[in-house]
């Protein structure tokens, strides 16, 4: 907008007076640039608003106002007035109301706006007013797109040849325009900032609020009442001179004086007064006029007409129904895109694209159609909905503004579009399926931005061939059209002009780009559900595409051409989907000479379902694939390497239901009722001299069951206690026998036997990880209701599940049989070794004290979970000579730390283990490292009876003012499940990355704390404790 009657009042009351009778000697009006010139280099307002606050601190710049992180404002009620705010330029006329150009947004060397004379309106200066202040005194008026981000107002300097700033009759003082600073409203010139004190380093006085105006009339005459008339001194300069100055002197004529070069050709306007009233002064005009504004302030308050709407004869556009969906009505859906650049007017019932979208959006009124020569008018948005719902009820101010990317009108009525629709020009997203379109507009092609159209379930019979020119297009969706071709090289053909790259490029044209290639981006095609046939389909198919879907068309039976178009598509790198369902296509088009070479490098379904293709004709046709086809239609993608090929009826089945038929097929060929061989016959061929064939049988080799372990038991006849114990008895004879025979008792080490057994087998040890696991073992159970040593009666469940396998006769009784170990092959290279839940013999049997050191040099892990050690342990060690083995007590903690040395992983869950085990010196060989000791970086004992922590309490004191201790290696701690009543507040020293207490008896800290805040937080807690 512009200012135009209203601005002329402005400049007239900021430009100045001269006297017919000048008092004093006329000086210089600009100074001299080369006396006090200083580098003026000012950050532009339009830039400073792009800047971060960072950015804006290191320019000097105030920051920017918070912005709110949601959508939710605060209910707002109807102000009594309106209240508005003008925004636009400012315009220069002659005392006859010519045009003289607008004031341009450039100060010229001096610091001064100047008057523009083109038409460019980027070359304005934008301004915006306070129309409710002008109506009530002298307003600011701040500029939008000004040189100076810290001056950011249109203001009044004392001018350089002035005397003083009074501007009374007979003086040469003026001021001119700059960029200020504000100052008080009302009150006298002040020293402050303007561009021509920072040009000149000199100060002068300013006033920012000098502009008054009356909004209600916008009448010259009236103004003139306030502020007096204003008339030229001399005849107006041209327009070239006001470019470079802006300072037009002009004669106050307050008190009635005329030009002292060119008397006024209007007479002085008569004050607009009362009848046969005196003129008022410029201070009386201005109190009644506030006096005024104050009163129909009040008077609107009590008034009962909510708006001027309701207090004016004229009826208005009546208002859009409530939607039903509770969604916005369509103008303002279409104002609120403008600031998120989205806009859904999905299921609206829209004869055509509304035409206030090209008004709102773009300022232009489209052309009228022949679908719909009468458009709905859609009433204006009620901005009092606005506090009622979620958003912003303003419009976005010109900078927050959006260029429009996602258009939907899906499910509607529409039959045509705008021509105009070519003017979104950053469009991505258009969505018009399931309309009633029979044609496009020629100009939809030049939306070049596109990557995603959906024309489906429309009423198309052709396209523009343009549109097949669209450069960043990657899904298009035709399907449920009356297509009869696909003619993809048509913009590329020798008749047309659309060769070249750019089209259009003059200063009213928008420069369009297109493609030189068809489609060159596309990934999706669906033709599906059109009169397409195969040869129609022009085979320039991009190399990008992924899914092509041709369903429910006349491709061709018996025809040549969709063995062509198969062998194009084969050719695809990264064609990934392939749907011909329902098509008319036969075995013809898959012959057995289709392919010579492997196709389709990336295809993983091929739907040729409800067609009259056999899957014979297709593994004929797919030999040399390099995939493997599989024919089991499921809901889930196939896995890498297998093609899915739907071939006649589609029966869906899900994953789990294969996996069944996979199984029963696998039972059946296990327990199948034959000899040596499984006999499946073959369907008998057809005779072709009316004699029945003799059926053929192909043998098949059967493969051995896997049997269970009770199956192996019950062969044995090891099922019970009793058997059990007679095993173990003819091993044990079996054993001495073999030593009274002369075997050399050294034998037993390097060669394993029944009294050293191997424990090399896949069962036990994994060599690819290097672990070993021996199987749990516990206790035999008595039976409560048979106390004799011999029972016929059957074993009870209880003994079935907690008896000794019969397949680990073989493995020591001992929980760490450690003696055996350390004979197995695999003993110098063992890293990990598993012994949980061995309860049957708690005990450690280790070889011969001289031979402790080197005992497993590698192993890293330990797993002694749910033996049901105490802090004492059973230690069975090799008698001297042929004497008996000896037993003794020894505490576990230090055992474990002198027979593994190399201890990375030790976990002690679920045993009987007590505080007097976790003594100061135990834990110190045990965790930290040394000399041959690696040091423990992980330890379990979750489960246990520790009650308290001295041990870990004393380990605790190096740490003190000590943060690093180089012997310290253990980072993860468990005590889960104990009885700890306190946690020692030394406990948050220990520099673990993982402190698990949960299920212990202490009640402070509480759970939250670690709950929360994790283990860091926990060993923090603990520390402020301490300090």
């Amino acid at each position: 907008m512009h200012f135009n009657i209203l601005s002329v009042l402005a400049l007239a009351v900021a430009t100045v007076v001269a006297s017919t009778t000048p008092t004093s000697t006329f000086k210089a009006i600009n100074p001299s640039l080369s006396s006090s010139y200083a580098e003026y280099h000012p950050i532009p307002q339009v830039y400073a608003r792009s800047l971060t606050n960072a950015r804006r601190l290191a320019a000097g710049l105030p920051l920017k106002a918070p912005m709110r992180r949601h959508e939710r404002i605060a209910r707002s009620q109807p102000s009594a007035s309106p209240m508005s705010v003008a925004r636009g330029y400012i315009e220069c006329t002659d005392q006859d109301g010519n045009s003289l150009g607008f004031v341009g947004k450039d100060l010229n060397p001096f610091g001064e706006y100047a008057v523009q004379t083109d038409g460019d309106e980027t070359q304005r200066l934008l301004v915006t007013l306070d129309l409710d202040q002008a109506a009530t005194g002298p307003i600011d008026i701040q500029t939008l797109n000004g040189p100076d981000s810290e001056l950011p107002y249109l203001g009044g300097i004392r001018g350089f040849g002035s005397q003083s700033t009074d501007l009374a009759v007979g003086s040469w003082n003026n001021i001119f325009f700059a960029a200020t600073s504000q100052t008080p409203p009302e009150s006298l010139p002040t020293n402050g900032t303007s561009s021509f004190s920072k040009i000149f380093n000199m100060d002068e006085e300013i006033q920012s609020a000098i502009v008054g105006m009356l909004i209600c009339t916008g009448d010259k005459d009236v103004f003139a009442s306030y502020y007096g008339t204003v008339d030229w001194v001399s005849s107006p300069a041209p327009r070239s001179s006001l470019s470079a100055n802006s300072r037009i002197r002009t004669q106050s004529t307050r008190s009635g004086a005329t030009s002292p070069t060119k008397p006024s050709a209007k007479p002085v306007p008569t004050p607009v007064t009362k009848a046969d009233a005196p003129p008022l002064s410029i201070k009386e005009a201005i109190a009644l006029k506030r006096a005024e504004a104050k009163k129909a302030q009040s008077t609107a308050n009590t008034s009962d007409f909510i708006s001027l709407e309701d207090a004016s004869p004229v009826p208005a556009p009546k208002p859009e129904e409530e939607d039903a969906l509770g969604r916005w009505p369509i103008r303002e859906t279409i104002e609120r895109a403008r600031s998120t650049g989205n806009l859904n007017l999905a299921t609206r019932s829209l004869q055509c694209i509304p035409s206030a979208l090209f008004e709102i959006h773009l300022g232009i009124t489209p052309d009228p159609l022949r679908s719909v020569p009468n458009e709905p008018v859609l009433p204006p948005s009620n901005p009092t909905d606005a506090p009622r719902r979620k958003g912003r009820g303003d419009n976005p101010t010109w900078y927050e503004a959006q260029d429009l990317v996602v258009l939907k009108l899906w499910n509607n009525e529409i039959m045509e579009i705008q021509h105009e629709i070519s003017l979104f020009g950053s469009l991505k997203t258009l969505d018009l399926h399931q309309n009633k379109l029979a044609s496009l507009p020629s100009t939809i092609a030049n939306l070049t931005s596109l990557t995603s159209l959906d024309l489906s379930h429309n009423a198309l019979t052709s396209l523009p061939d343009n549109i097949y020119a669209l450069p960043a297009l990657t899904t298009l969706n035709l399907s449920h059209n009356a297509l009869s071709g696909l003619p993809l090289s048509a913009p590329f053909a020798q008749n047309n002009a659309v060769r070249g790259k750019q089209m259009g490029g003059s200063f009213f044209t928008p420069t369009v780009t297109r493609a030189t290639s068809p489609l060159p981006s596309l990934l999706a095609l669906d033709l599906s559900h059109n009169s397409i046939p195969a040869n129609a389909i022009d085979l320039k198919l991009p190399k990008t595409l992924t899914k092509i879907d041709l369903s429910y068309n006349p491709l061709g039976i018996a025809d040549s051409s969709c063995q062509t178009l198969l062998q194009f598509l084969g050719t695809l790198p990264k064609l990934k989907e392939i749907r011909f369902e329902g098509g008319e296509i036969d075995d013809d088009a898959f012959s057995e000479s289709l392919f010579t070479s492997p196709p389709f490098a990336s295809l993983q379904i091929l739907d040729i379902g409800q067609t009259k293709v056999t899957r014979e004709a297709v593994e004929k046709a797919l030999k040399y694939m390099k995939q493997e086809l599989s024919f089991d239609v499921t809901t889930d993608m196939p896995p890498a390497g297998v093609v899915r090929v739907i071939v006649g009826k589609k029966v869906i089945k899900e994953a789990w239901e294969l996996e069944l038929e996979r199984r029963e097929k696998t039972r059946k060929a296990k327990h199948a009722d034959f000899d040596d061989v499984l006999q499946i016959p073959k369907k008998p061929s057809k005779p072709t001299d009316g004699k029945a064939t003799q059926q053929s049988i192909t043998p098949i080799a059967r493969t051995e069951p896997v049997k269970e372990s009770w199956e192996i038991e019950a062969e044995l006849g090891l099922l019970t206690e009793g058997g059990k114990r007679r095993a173990r008895a003819a091993a044990e004879a079996k054993a001495k026998a073999s030593v009274g025979r002369g075997d050399d008792s050294s034998s037993t080490t390097n060669q394993p036997s029944k009294s050293a057994p191997s424990l090399n087998i896949p069962q036990y040890y994994s060599a690819q990880s290097q672990t070993l696991t021996l199987p749990s073992s516990s206790a035999p159970t008595k039976s409560a209701t048979h106390a004799r040593t011999f029972s016929l009666a059957s074993p009870s469940k209880s003994s079935l599940s907690f008896g000794v396998r019969t397949d680990d006769l073989v493995v020591p009784t001992p929980s760490l049989p450690l003696s055996v170990i350390v004979k197995q092959s695999f003993a110098q290279t063992l890293r990990v070794l598993v012994l949980a839940n061995r309860r049957l013999d708690k005990s450690i049997s280790v070889p011969d004290i001289e031979e402790e050191v080197g005992f497993l040099p590698l192993l890293e892990e330990l797993d002694l979970e749910g033996c049901g050690l105490g802090d004492l342990v059973q230690v069975i060690r090799p008698g001297i000579g042929d004497g008996a083995p000896t037993r003794s007590s020894e505490k576990i903690i230090p055992l474990i730390g002198k027979l593994f040395p190399t201890l990375r992983r030790l976990n002690l869950s679920h045993n009987a283990l007590t505080s007097s085990s976790l003594i100061n010196e135990a834990l110190t060989d045990l965790i930290l490292s040394a000399p041959g000791r690696h040091g423990l970086k992980q330890l379990f004992l979750r489960g246990n009876a520790i009650s308290e922590l001295d041990g870990f309490q004393g380990l605790a004191q190096a740490f003190k003012g000590n943060r690093q201790v180089p012997d310290w290696k253990l980072d993860e701690l468990d005590l889960r499940d104990n009885e700890i009543g306190k946690l020692p507040a030394e406990l948050g020293l220990l520099p673990l990355d993982v402190l698990l207490v949960d299920g212990n008896t202490f009640r402070i800290p509480q759970r939250r704390i670690w709950e929360r805040e994790g283990t860091k937080g926990l060993l923090s807690w603990l520390r402020g404790r301490l300090e």
